[in-house]
Order: structure tokens, then C-alpha cells, then sequence
């Protein structure tokens, strides 16, 4: 792999972190002030 296609992998794998934090924190946001936690699963 070159690397231009190794920085492209490091973009997306970046940018799916990032969408999984995002995702997580509306969870979050979205059943607050409840007692019950959120249980966030792997999305595909």
C-alpha cells in the first residue's frame, strides 16, 4: 500500500471514530436525566 492509501486509511478510520463518539453522545443526550444507562451497540 502506498502511502497516500494509508492516509486515506487513516482518514476513514478517523472519521468512523469520530461518527461512533458523535452517535454515542446523542445517545447520551437523548436519555438524560434518566436513571437507566444507554448501552450503545456496534453499528454497521
Amino acid at each position: 500500500m502506498d502511502t497516500s492509501a494509508n492516509t486515506r486509511v487513516d482518514i476513514e478510520r478517523s472519521a468512523h471514530a469520530d461518527l461512533q463518539e458523535y452517535l454515542l453522545d446523542e445517545a447520551l443526550a437523548e436519555t438524560f436525566p434518566a436513571s437507566d444507562p444507554i448501552s450503545p451497540s456496534h453499528i454497521s
